[in-house]
């Protein structure tokens, strides 16, 4: 049965698009709009500079300036500095591009490639305080505690995945020369070319699974199956709320636009948009893999990483929303409560936890099995 689970899952969305055809179109306009309107202009510039910046002297310097903060935080050679930079202000897929193309490049080892995707793969400025501070909540404050959050996040995540490496490797890659073209007026014309044919090509394939993940929702959604789900894996949590929080580890820009309209406590708003922001919902996870699909990058080390890095969010937002000046954003009510946890907030942070490996085995268990039927085709 497992080996038709593919087939059987493109036969139930092809009837649904035959069955709930304005369903369907819906879904798509919603995903080709999100695609056009966002993704496209924030997104592709970043395509084209990351990868002209890898091609250019940029990682050098780079390389050269950061790399005692590089190796003390981290224990990763300098030239990694350019896709932690990179992947903290271009947004997902971007730190993942850039550390696949270091590593194409010889410019960092299998050993710092795996480690540096645990967390450089980010969401931009833009989405955090425009789309989320300012589109959802109307205050600037809020989006700034989030981006703090999700960066501190991230470091801490590579700060704990530095005692994960074999220690051969990442010093003889730190002591390894960084080589770079100079590239001449000459050769510009075909580097751009063939830069800007690679980035819409990828750009493209986001699109694609933007729009296959908002049909695939839609299905969910429509079916029933989103809820039910919701209701199983979060039995003492509301259901709008449950709800929103699996609609946002599958797709997170739909997530966090749920939880917003939540009648829940700014508190609860707060850490569950912060977590969802960090883990990025697995439409973005498929992005990634488009882009690793062709090196030997650890997918596995990646969605370890990102659940590590949301679980660090949620926290790092509590703790700013208790002791430091972003408590104000709370009422006064949220604030008087006790440090320690309620039965119901302990619900809600377990449920998120176990449902995030859930999905995270089930989606290994899809690419294990998708790999070996790559290798070992039927015909």
């Amino acid at each position: 049965m497992k080996k038709y689970f593919f087939s059987i899952t493109i036969f139930i969305i092809a009837v649904f698009c035959i069955v709930f055809p304005q369903d369907m179109i819906a879904a798509t306009k919603s995903g080709l709009t999100l695609w056009y309107n966002v993704i496209v202009p924030s997104l592709l510039p970043f395509l084209i500079l990351s990868d002209l910046i890898t091609k250019s002297a940029l990682p050098y310097l780079f390389g050269k300036l950061f790399a005692p903060v590089m190796k003390i935080l981290f224990h990763l050679p300098g030239v990694s500095s350019i896709a932690v930079f990179l992947g903290m202000t271009g947004g997902y897929p971007i730190g993942a591009k850039t550390t696949a193309d270091l590593l194409k490049n010889n410019a960092i080892s299998q050993n710092a490639a795996n480690h540096l995707i645990t967390f450089v793969n980010n969401s931009g400025p833009l989405f955090i305080l425009g789309a989320i501070g300012i589109g959802l909540y109307q205050n600037t404050t809020i989006g700034l505690l989030l981006l703090l959050s999700h960066y501190l996040a991230a470091f801490f995540t590579g700060f704990l995945f530095r005692f994960f490496k074999k220690e051969t490797e990442s010093q003889t890659t730190a002591s390894s020369p960084i080589r770079f073209e100079v590239i001449r007026l000459s050769k510009l014309s075909g580097i751009l070319t063939e830069t800007i044919k690679h980035s819409i090509q990828l750009i493209c394939v986001i699109g694609g699974f933007i729009l296959t993940f908002s049909i695939f929702s839609a299905i969910l959604e429509k079916t029933g199956i989103l809820l039910l789900l919701s209701k199983i894996l979060f039995p003492k949590i509301e259901t709008q709320t449950s709800y929103s929080i699996l609609t946002g580890l599958l797709e997170v820009t739909n997530g966090v636009n749920k939880v917003a309209t939540l009648s829940i406590p700014l508190l609860y708003k707060l850490i569950i948009t912060s977590m969802l922001v960090s883990f990025a919902g697995f439409s973005i996870h498929m992005q990634t893999l488009s882009v690793l699909s062709d090196t030997n990058i650890s997918f596995l080390r990646y969605l370890t990483g990102k659940i590590i890095q949301s679980l660090f969010s949620g926290m790092i937002t509590w703790l700013f929303l208790w002791k430091t000046n972003f408590s104000t954003l709370l009422t006064t009510s949220v604030v008087a409560t006790t440090p320690a946890y309620t039965e119901s907030e302990i619900n809600l942070i377990l449920s998120v936890i176990l449902t995030l490996l859930l999905f995270s085995s089930i989606f290994k268990i899809f690419q294990i099995h998708f790999l070996q039927k790559k290798k070992n085709p039927p015909y």
